[in-house]
């Protein structure tokens, strides 16, 4: 019966990630005046998809989420996934995706983390922009944690007083890598919701 159930859960992980799939631009072209709308529009999206929005600052064209956790296979609901793979990984590792959307003018050099274009208003803006959408992937690590390979619910965990008293510990964020997929499928929800022509993308 458990060999059924885990061949069930990865044929309906198979047809999930094939429905997720995503290639293509990260970034959808904007025409003049229809920032507001296209700001709007990616902070629903955002919220729908169940993250916690961070930053939110329309004056400078910036859009930030916290870090979202998901388990993969484990939480089949969670639709960052693009992939089978992505599915295994999430649930193998604790992982988490931070969103950023940056507006700003089309092929323009990266804005900062955290910034927005010093002295510029997105708002009063009459130029053409496009919405950028940056997907970081977070490795969560819990220093002391060894991991048992051939049953996780046997791992253990030590406890050093050195680091406690220096107050190190608690949950460390690496990033590891970009979700150019998640990113695309963000941008396509964009521009369905706004009827826009997607940007070439500059980094096939």
């Amino acid at each position: 019966m458990t060999r059924i159930a885990l061949g069930l859960v990865v044929v309906l992980a198979l047809g999930l990630a094939g429905c997720r799939s995503a290639s293509g631009p990260t970034s959808v072209q904007l025409e003049p005046g229809q920032y507001a709308r296209a700001f709007d529009e990616a902070k629903d999206l955002l919220l729908v998809r169940q993250f916690t929005l961070e930053r939110v600052d329309a004056r400078a064209g910036v859009i930030t989420t916290r870090p979202k956790a998901t388990a993969g296979l484990a939480t089949p609901w969670d639709t960052e996934q693009s992939s089978l793979r992505q599915e295994f990984e999430d649930v193998m590792n604790q992982q988490e995706r931070r969103v950023r959307v940056v507006f700003a003018p089309p092929g323009g050099d990266p804005v900062p983390e955290g910034e927005g274009e010093a002295g510029t208003d997105r708002r009063a803006s009459s130029e053409p922009l496009e919405a950028r959408f940056e997907v970081t992937l977070l490795r969560v690590s819990v220093p002391g944690t060894r991991i048992e390979s051939s049953a996780i619910q046997m791992s253990t965990r030590s406890d050093d007083p050195l680091l406690r008293r220096r107050g190190v510990g608690g949950r460390d964020r690496i990033a590891i890598a970009s979700d150019d997929a998640l990113a695309a499928r963000l941008a396509q929800a964009l521009q369905e919701r706004l009827g826009a022509a997607p940007l070439a993308d500059a980094n096939p």
